[in-house]
């Protein structure tokens, strides 16, 4: 059985709050008036869908969440004790690998 940790549960909200806002920011058409969109539904979906990332974390767990108290980048030997400095660089080297390959 998976072992919900303080760690775990960070790297759950951290990644349910980036699908709220992505979620969020597709009802956010290009060149659409910001008195067109229709907040309520926007805010209701975005919040289904950060549900749906609780569940599904908790259904599948989180590969960037580790076990023993450690966090990873994903590369080979980089845990590192789990911290909110060390879980927010390791996060922050993560999305800029990603985006520069």
């Amino acid at each position: 059985m998976m072992k919900l940790t303080q760690e775990w549960l960070l790297a759950a909200l951290v990644r349910a709050l980036r699908t709220f806002a992505q979620t969020f920011l597709g009802f956010l058409a290009v060149g659409a008036a910001m008195s067109d969109v229709d907040w309520l539904r926007a805010a209701s979906v975005s919040g289904v869908a950060a549900i749906i990332c609780i569940v599904t974390s908790v259904a599948t767990g989180l590969p960037e969440a580790t076990v023993d108290g450690t966090i990873t980048d994903g590369t080979e030997g980089s845990t590192v004790p789990a911290t909110l400095e060390n879980k927010t660089a390791a996060l922050a080297k993560k999305s800029v690998r990603l985006t520069v390959k």
